[in-house]
């Protein structure tokens, strides 16, 4: 089958897989794409404080962690982790509701009478540069439309 007629899942699981990390191994790559992404390509986490190039915090002892690889050259290319809410019978305050209580609307939230158990926070979502752009996007960090638009047009992107 030809790729182009193929759906875009069909597509991705032909040149990618997507795993549990269990093992030290496997988190140790997670870590260290979130290391490139978060701290040496956005600057989102100061690199100093990662002096073993791997990006981690308090969340992850408890978090499940995905690792994509790509298939036929076995470089880890993303991950995402799941923080549950829940851990042991106690309330775990999840990032967003550490970092960005400010924001959130307690009583909307509370209106909605979610069970905290069943809850959880899908965080820390990187896609290392080497699979993220395309060849020609490396002049910024986003990458660079090379088409001809207005200004004004482009501030609507």
């Amino acid at each position: 089958m030809e790729s182009n007629n193929l759906s875009l899942a069909e597509n991705f699981q032909n040149y990618f897989t997507v795993e549990l990390a269990s093992t030290p191994e496997e988190k140790q790559s997670v870590y260290g794409i979130r290391y490139r992404v978060y701290c040496e390509e956005f600057e989102y986490e100061p690199a100093e404080l990662f002096p073993d190039q791997v990006e981690h915090d308090e969340y992850d002892d408890i978090s499940l962690h995905c690792l994509i690889t790509h298939k036929s050259t076995n470089i880890p290319a993303a991950c995402v982790r799941l923080v549950p809410a829940f851990v042991d019978g106690h309330d775990i305050q999840l990032p967003f509701e550490k970092f960005c209580a400010g924001s959130l609307d307690l009583d909307a939230i509370n209106q909605l009478g979610l069970e905290r158990k069943t809850g959880c926070e899908i965080s820390r979502l990187a896609v290392d540069s080497l699979f993220r752009k395309r060849t020609g996007e490396t002049l910024t960090r986003f990458g660079d439309i090379n088409l001809e638009f207005s200004k004004e047009e482009q501030r609507t992107f």
